[in-house]
């Protein structure tokens, strides 16, 4: 007790020469803490006058609001924020021992969790209407930076690598739209690189999905966005010229070879990671000869001829003659030269002897 007295006692008397070293009025008592305050007070007044600017980085103001809003959106706020069991259940309790018509405590714990839930109420409020401001913002506008910290906490709040995978394409189909109202070159470069970046993290995810998965709903969506994403980026690249139209081809080229992969890796996607050789930017890299697509057989398990029991091929209009027997000509009785082919080696298990073909009078001979 007498410690927590002597500490204070000192916070005090500091507190009151920093107040006298920035001008404050003087007291007349002397304290016998002066002497070893004096640095501190001397070592305080020279940090103060250093010229140290601090400013807040943007990303840091960005990350901040994207963190600010996936709380809220797990958390909740005001009504929606749910406290620990444990301490509802001993908030109860304590009410019922206090005695009829007295007011109940309010801890400081509680005043500052309410002073916290109110500042994330009214930012997130001010955010969320920032958002719904800053939905048809394009670059160069001071909303823009809260569109994609938007997007950020979207993506935060993404449970699985598909909905993750369908967000970042979303994502590219935004960018495309605000490319077609940018008309700086050099603006259009930059969003058309976002735009890239974010079409191959989103395909990315889903090719793996579906190879994973073995389910081709992520190939369908894959599919869907590069169909109508092409038809903008082509409409995109012939209203522009020069180097402007140089990008905008290349993210066309990009969409083609999208759409190749995902036909690529659809026949096989049943095989799962067998049919997958490989990874680069657009997710698996499908490897056909692991695995050979469902219905079609392998080469070489068919016409397997065992041996001793090679066959004459027939041409058309000629019959057949097994090995070992006499030719009986087709034509008329007694009439022809009758060939007799050389007699086969004998196998341990011969095979079963063709039928024979009477050709067209054969029946008359028999």
């Amino acid at each position: 007790m007498i410690g927590s007295v002597f500490h204070r006692r000192r916070a005090e008397r500091f507190a009151q020469l920093m107040d006298e070293a920035a001008g404050a009025r003087r007291h007349r008592m002397r304290s016998t803490l002066d002497d070893s305050l004096t640095g501190l007070v001397s070592v305080s007044q020279r940090l103060t006058d250093l010229p140290v600017k601090v400013e807040t980085q943007q990303e840091f103001k960005d990350g901040l609001r994207a963190m600010l809003l996936a709380t809220a959106e797990r958390e909740g706020i005001g009504i929606t924020a749910r406290d620990p069991e444990p301490e509802v259940s001993r908030r109860g309790l304590r009410s019922l021992r206090r005695p009829a018509g007295s007011r109940p405590a309010v801890s400081r714990r509680t005043r500052t969790r309410g002073a916290i839930v109110v500042g994330l109420a009214a930012g997130t409020l001010a955010l969320s209407g920032m958002s719904a401001a800053s939905g048809d913002a394009i670059p160069g506008d001071a909303l823009y930076s809260v569109k994609r910290s938007t997007e950020k906490a979207q993506l935060a709040l993404a449970g699985s690598d598909i909905s993750r995978g369908q967000l970042y394409l979303e994502f590219a189909r935004t960018r495309l739209d605000e490319a077609q109202a940018v008309k700086d070159p050099a603006g259009l470069t930059a969003v058309l690189d976002d735009m890239d970046s974010e079409t191959l993290e989103g395909v990315r995810l889903l090719t793996a999905t579906a190879v994973g998965r073995k389910d081709a709903a992520a190939l369908d969506a894959i599919d869907a966005f590069t169909s109508t994403q092409r038809a903008g980026a082509e409409k995109l690249r012939d209203g522009t010229n020069g180097d402007a139209r140089a990008r905008s081809a290349k993210s066309v080229t990009l969409l083609d070879e999208i759409d190749r992969r995902s036909k690529a890796i659809r026949p096989l996607i049943k095989c799962g990671s067998a049919a997958v050789s490989a990874a680069d930017q657009l997710g698996p890299v499908p490897n056909s000869t692991a695995c050979k697509p469902a219905g079609q057989k392998t080469s070489g398990s068919n016409n397997t001829q065992q041996p001793g029991n090679t066959q004459q091929q027939n041409n058309p209009g000629q019959t057949g003659t097994p090995a070992g027997q006499r030719a009986v000509p087709s034509g008329s009785a007694g009439t022809g030269s009758a060939t007799e082919s050389a007699p086969a080696e004998p196998t341990e298990n011969p095979s079963p002897s063709p039928t024979k073909d009477q050709g067209l009078l054969g029946w008359l001979f028999d």
